[in-house]
């Protein structure tokens, strides 16, 4: 029987190249169209509710947390298709990186320019801080505490061990809203461009321009689709033996 580390994927010949980054742009040409899709319908509920007015201040903070949740779920999951660099994870940064050392192969690639590599490490970055729960937000927490309320404050309050205060907020500052749109809409010009580049590297690859349609159909059916996550978690765990 082959023992076959499905964890991982190849990259050994030109095909596997193609095939690689050909999953790498249509997941990323979907999840781009969601991201802007989000974005449209926030620019529309900031216009509903007239937050551009100066009379209006506050807002429900419901709205905020749905906004922030459906924005960051794919902005997750952009970060990572291009610039995830941990071992078994697919992307886009770590295509490049293989193909600059991969060197009995002709791809006839361009280095790619200064601003594209940034957005890329700056893409990486922000996976790195998102992706977990970074230790440096309870120095931040701790520095923001003192800053504005004082040391005597803090330390009453990071000594006082019981009970524990979650606090939650009916309505939030506007600001909070037009600061998700601004990060959500400069997020989105740099997923634009990177996709962009991805597209022009496959046309290279294939020799010709490349075309991407978008299929809209009916009905998605459940089985089959659900059972591709499913399986990749098998192999993921190396339960999945092929029969």
């Amino acid at each position: 029987m082959e023992n076959k580390n499905y964890k991982l994927y190849k990259l050994e010949s030109k095909h596997d190249f193609i095939h690689y980054l050909r999953f790498l742009i249509v997941t990323a040409h979907k999840q781009v169209l969601q991201y802007r899709k989000y974005i449209n319908e926030l620019k529309k509920t900031i216009e509903e509710l007239d937050l551009n007015s100066d009379e209006v201040k506050f807002f429900n903070g419901e709205i905020y947390d749905e906004f922030r949740d459906k924005l960051g779920f794919v902005s997750l999951g952009l970060l990572n298709i291009f610039a995830d660099e941990t071992n078994t994870a697919a992307s886009y940064k770590k295509l490049r990186k293989i193909i600059d050392r991969k060197k009995d192969i002709d791809f006839g690639l361009s280095d790619l320019s200064d601003d594209i590599q940034s957005i890329i490490s700056q893409f990486n970055n922000g996976r790195n801080w998102s992706a977990h729960m970074p230790e440096s937000i309870i120095h931040a927490q701790l520095e923001v505490l003192e800053k504005n309320k004082g040391s005597e404050i803090t330390n009453k309050l990071i000594n006082n061990y019981n009970p524990i205060t979650a606090y939650l907020y009916k309505r939030y500052d506007k600001k909070w809203l037009f600061s998700l749109l601004d990060q959500s809409s400069q997020n989105y010009e740099g997923f634009r461009r990177v996709l962009q580049q991805m597209k022009k590297d496959y046309s290279v690859l294939i020799g010709k321009s490349m075309e991407l349609v978008t299929n809209h159909q009916d009905i998605r059916l459940f089985d089959e689709d659900f059972e591709i996550p499913s399986l990749s978690m098998e192999m993921q765990n190396k339960k999945y033996k092929r029969n």
